[in-house]
């Protein structure tokens, strides 16, 4: 694998931690935020970037993060993750940025595949 940098948002900092374990198992770079707000004010480093999205968390929806980068001019290939089915974000799916929506719980293989997919855009 190629040293790629994987942000991985949701408030659920079990949850961040496990993916953060099977994502940098299979050789990627990764960082977590249990934050949307902290994930903003972080400065972009460059280089092949993907972003691994909760849509639902209390402060920050993961599409109003998303729409925020995108407005900013910082849009990253994400992948959404949400335990919820919600209507909206299934329109996500046409846009270039938006790689997967993944429904909790997934597969680590389908985590693993859509990271792939994103960063060989």
């Amino acid at each position: 694998m190629d040293q790629a940098n994987i942000f991985i948002v949701d408030d659920d900092r079990s949850l961040c931690r496990a993916l953060a374990r099977l994502v940098s198992s299979a050789g990627w770079n990764v960082e977590t935020f249990a934050d949307p707000l902290e994930f903003l004010q972080r400065e972009r480093s460059g280089g092949r970037e993907c972003l691994v999205l909760d849509v639902s968390m209390p402060k920050m929806g993961g599409v109003e993060l998303r729409r925020q980068l995108r407005s900013e001019r910082r849009g990253l290939p994400t992948i959404f993750i949400t335990a919820f089915p919600i209507r909206d974000l299934e329109k996500l799916r046409e846009a270039d940025d938006v790689i997967d929506i993944l429904y909790k719980p997934f597969d680590a293989d389908s985590l693993l595949k859509a990271i792939s997919r994103a960063l060989s855009d």
